[in-house]
């Protein structure tokens, strides 16, 4: 009987070791994500879900809560990772509605990306294109130095021909049902006023 008791002990004292370590592979920030070029089994597309933290009631508590607020434009990407891509954007700054900086371009990061041809992205938070004209709502990562967008979908607004929408408006067949507002084609100056 006590042997089997210290084989089972030591069995679990094993697994739970290994799962540690497991774990600690796929999940340290400090760790670097598999380049692009070892991609080779990864899907040729895949829709990813994910469930946000946090389900803000309008644009004011957002605003409140997040580091940065910034309008700009979206003027490049690289996406790396395999299995949960991230893209990093850089975003030029034309108006700072909340927040300080020495700089006006930003990096962002949003979960998803293009490997090779294959488009990775979250159901409900459509990847940004260069060229995209956008209202975000910024947290920073203090360890990296790079913002991601406070509450996914719910953190970023699109100007399209000095009209704002957000993201529920623009993707209907998305079920983006995390945004509590619905702003469609709303006047861009109106906006702001109300983020002042």
């Amino acid at each position: 009987m006590r042997k089997s008791r210290i084989g089972f002990l030591l069995a679990a004292v094993v697994l739970l070791v290994l799962g540690t370590l497991a774990g600690a592979s796929v999940f340290a920030p400090e760790k670097s994500i598999r380049s692009q070029a070892s991609c080779a089994t990864a899907p040729s597309s895949s829709t990813i879900i994910l469930d946000w933290d946090y389900r803000y009631s309008n644009l004011n508590e957002m605003k409140n809560a997040a580091d940065r607020v910034v309008e700009g434009v979206v003027t490049g990407s690289s996406a790396s990772g395999c299995e949960i891509p991230v893209t990093h954007y850089a975003v030029k700054a034309r108006l700072m509605i909340k927040g300080i900086s020495s700089s006006s371009l930003i990096q962002v990061a949003q979960i998803g990306g293009m490997i090779g041809t294959s488009k990775h992205e979250v159901r409900d938070d459509p990847l940004m294109q260069t060229g995209d004209r956008v209202i975000l709502f910024l947290r920073l990562d203090p360890q990296t130095g790079i913002y991601g967008i406070l509450g996914g979908p719910q953190g970023r607004l699109v100007v399209r021909n000095q009209l704002v929408y957000s993201l529920n408006t623009l993707y209907p067949d998305r079920n983006i049902d995390i945004i509590n507002w619905t702003i469609n084609g709303l006047p861009h100056a109106t906006v702001l006023n109300q983020l002042q």
